[in-house]
């Protein structure tokens, strides 16, 4: 008889840690508690799914695979937004950024409704390591590297390019949340 009773406290405590720490892998998102389950999506055209004359079409490739991933039981996608910088945002001949691009805002905004639309939730990446990558041109580079290390420029970019997308996506219900920069360390 003690076996078994040892057994179902065994049980009850298994269950019970289960329970706790099932409930720590839950993320807080459009008032619900949520497992995230997706993919990282990174880009339909390279750096360029914002601000260029691609932009529509990437978004509608982009929102086929939500659906498919929602269709899936996905519910959250990593999307990369300026990348590497060769496309958005804007840069002057000076090296500041002096805005997001034409077209950005609009188009983060399309996929944004888009992903709302499908029950996806946006985990919206601003940078890459890609910024630094060899292969691009010395002027990619140059600014890239002005970007990153002077504070000037830092916060060019947060004050005419960031601040405007966030204010004007600011409580969008598609977006999880703001991912600074993929793998920095590379």
């Amino acid at each position: 008889m003690r076996f078994v009773r040892f057994n179902f406290i065994c049980l009850i405590t298994i269950v019970y840690s289960q329970f706790i720490f099932s409930q720590s892998n839950r993320v807080g998102y459009n008032n619900q508690k949520l497992f995230l389950s997706g993919s990282n999506l990174a880009w339909v055209s390279f750096a360029s799914d914002l601000n260029t004359t691609n932009s529509k079409a990437n978004a509608n490739t982009i929102a086929n695979w939500m659906l498919q991933m929602h269709d899936n039981g996905g519910n959250a996608m990593r999307w990369w937004l300026h990348t590497d910088g060769t496309a958005s945002p804007v840069f002057s001949p000076n090296n500041i950024v002096t805005g997001p691009g034409a077209n950005t805002i609009t188009d983060l905004k399309r996929v944004c409704d888009l992903a709302w639309e499908r029950e996806i939730g946006l985990d919206l990446c601003l940078w890459s390591f890609d910024m630094l990558v060899k292969t691009k041109s010395a002027s990619v580079i140059n600014r890239n590297t002005l970007l990153l290390s002077d504070t000037t420029y830092t916060n060019a970019y947060i004050k005419n390019c960031l601040k405007p997308i966030v204010q004007a996506l600011k409580g969008h219900p598609g977006i999880l949340c703001w991912e600074i920069f993929n793998e920095p360390e590379g």
